[in-house]
C-alpha cells in the first residue's frame, strides 16, 4: 500500500474524476440512448507518460452486491485484492470518524494489482439502491516510476527537492504534485517560486495557521490553481491547470 501514502493526491484527484465521471453518467442516462447500454463512458488518462484506461458502467444489483460481484470476478482473472475488504475512500479523503458509515454506504473503493498494472475499483451507490455505477481504472505499475521535477512538461517546474512527482494529463484537466519536506521558507517564498517562472499570483485563502494555502497563477494563456499544505512533516504542492473547451 506504499504507493496510497506517497501518491496521496494522485489518488485524491482520480476520486474526484470518479465523480465527475459519474455526473457525466446521470446525464447520458437521461438522454435519449438506451437505457440498456451498460458500458457509459471510456476515457484515457495519462500518467507520468503512461496511459490508464478508464470505463465507467452501469450495472444491476445494490452497492454490495455489485462490489461483491466484481470483486470476485477480478480475482478469478487473476487480479490480487491488495486493498482486502477495506473502503479506501475515507483513508484517502481523511474523513472524520463519525462520518466513515455515511460514505461507506454511499462509496467503495478497491485496489487490485497484477504483475504488471493496478486495477482502481469504485463503486457508487444509486439513490433507489437497485443499480450501481462502477468504475474500473488499469493503470501500469510504470506510472509509478519516479520523474525528475522537469521531467512532467507541466507549465509549472517542481523545485529540485521535490519527491514523489505526480503529472496527470487529460482532455479537460492537468495536473501536478509533488512532496518536500515541510520547510516553512518554501511556504512562505512560495510568490517569489511561481514569479521566477513567469507566473502572476494571488492567495485566495489561507488556513488560521498557514498550513494550507490557495492561489491562482496566471501566465499567459495558463491558469493553474496551487494548493499548499503542511501534514506529518511534510509539504504538498498540489497544481491543477483549468483547460477550455
Amino acid at each position: 500500500m506504499k504507493h496510497l501514502k506517497d501518491y496521496k493526491w494522485f489518488w485524491v484527484t482520480f476520486l474526484i474524476w470518479f465523480f465527475l465521471g459519474c455526473l457525466g453518467a446521470w446525464a447520458l442516462i437521461f438522454s435519449p440512448a438506451p437505457l440498456n447500454q451498460r458500458i457509459i463512458s471510456e476515457f484515457t488518462v495519462q500518467i507520468n507518460g503512461a496511459i490508464g484506461k478508464n470505463t465507467i458502467s452501469r450495472v444491476s444489483g445494490s452497492m454490495n452486491l455489485a462490489l461483491e460481484r466484481i470483486t470476485r470476478d477480478l480475482e478469478e482473472k487473476g487480479w490480487e485484492n491488495i486493498s482486502g475488504r477495506v473502503n479506501l475512500a475515507p483513508l484517502l479523503l481523511n474523513t472524520a470518524p463519525e462520518y466513515r458509515n455515511i460514505l461507506n454506504r454511499l462509496i467503495q473503493l478497491r485496489l487490485f494489482q497484477n504483475r504488471e498494472n493496478y486495477k482502481f475499483l469504485g463503486c457508487l451507490d444509486e439513490a433507489n439502491q437497485q443499480e450501481t455505477y462502477q468504475w474500473i481504472s488499469e493503470i501500469p505499475k510504470t506510472a509509478f516510476d519516479s520523474l525528475k521535477p522537469g521531467q512532467s512538461g507541466f507549465p509549472m517546474i517542481p523545485p529540485s527537492t521535490a519527491l514523489n512527482v505526480s503529472w496527470i494529463k487529460s482532455k479537460k484537466m492537468e495536473s501536478l504534485s509533488w512532496t518536500t519536506k515541510n520547510d516553512p521558507a518554501f511556504q512562505g517564498n512560495f510568490p517569489r517560486f511561481y514569479s521566477a517562472q513567469g507566473f502572476s499570483g494571488k492567495l485566495t485563502s489561507s488556513s488560521n495557521d498557514f498550513r494550507e494555502r490557495v492561489y491562482i497563477l496566471r501566465r499567459g494563456t495558463d491558469r493553474i490553481v496551487a494548493v499548499l499544505t503542511g501534514e506529518n512533516g511534510k509539504f504538498v504542492t498540489s497544481l491543477v491547470k483549468l483547460k477550455g473547451n
